[in-house]
């Protein structure tokens, strides 16, 4: 597979794979609406709504979206919407969980809960994909983690590096770089991230963390740009 280098390359591939059925927890939310919208015209999504059934309804009016087209789940409040919405990826009738109007916190809290939750034994990250703002070539880049684990262990950090290299890995780069980022570019103690970006780069070159490249401590600017 070639890498795909463009959100739009991407919107392709995901319209060429068919709609996923996507859920949404708390969707009484013009901004969530507008985007499941978006995507369900795209022909990438198929739309589950869980929240109150009578202010969703209402809302897609607003927009201009038919209610008709929607499965709307009643849910009377923020925690119930949750619940059901995890349920529903947990039972395999949706395979993306969008989060709506509630706290993100909130959300999670469903999503990580021993019992009824999503756990897979692995450590849960994000990853925001965007294209590269300075490259000559058009190529996507990811930052992680942004939002979910506050004050990641060294340990941590590597399954959170490795969650992105699979990502990018899906997106059809062999070989991922990686760039451990710090507010300097040299090791020292009184910044202990940095000792953390090094110690990775270093497993990285034994062959202790496969299929990328990884470099740091780096600064964002040596990250994206050769001149600097």
């Amino acid at each position: 597979m070639m890498p795909i280098p463009t959100l739009a390359r991407l919107l392709e591939e995901a319209r060429a794979a068919g709609p996923l059925p996507v859920v949404v927890a708390g969707a009484e939310n013009d901004t969530a609406l507008t985007a499941v919208a978006h995507a369900r015209r795209k022909r990438i999504a198929e739309v589950i709504l869980v929240g109150g059934e009578q202010g969703i309804r209402a809302r897609l009016a607003s927009l201009g979206e038919d209610p008709a087209r929607y499965r709307i789940v009643d849910a009377p409040t923020d925690a119930e919407a949750a619940r059901r919405a995890v349920a529903l990826v947990r039972a395999g009738e949706a395979l993306v969980l969008m989060k709506g109007r509630m706290k993100t916190g909130d959300l999670l809290h469903l999503v990580l809960d021993r019992a009824e939750g999503l756990r897979t034994g692995r450590l849960l990250s994000d990853v925001l994909v965007a294209e590269h703002p300075l490259s000559e070539t058009p190529r996507l880049i990811g930052v992680t983690d942004g939002s979910v684990n506050v004050a990641p262990t060294r340990a941590q950090k590597r399954e959170i590096l490795e969650n992105a290299v699979a990502l990018f890995r899906r997106l059809g780069y062999a070989r991922p770089r990686v760039a451990c980022l710090c507010a300097v570019e040299t090791v020292t103690a009184a910044m202990p991230h940095t000792g953390d970006a090094q110690a990775l780069a270093e497993a990285n070159a034994d062959g202790e963390i496969l299929d990328c490249v990884v470099s740091g401590p780096l600064a964002l600017d040596n990250a994206l740009s050769e001149d600097a």
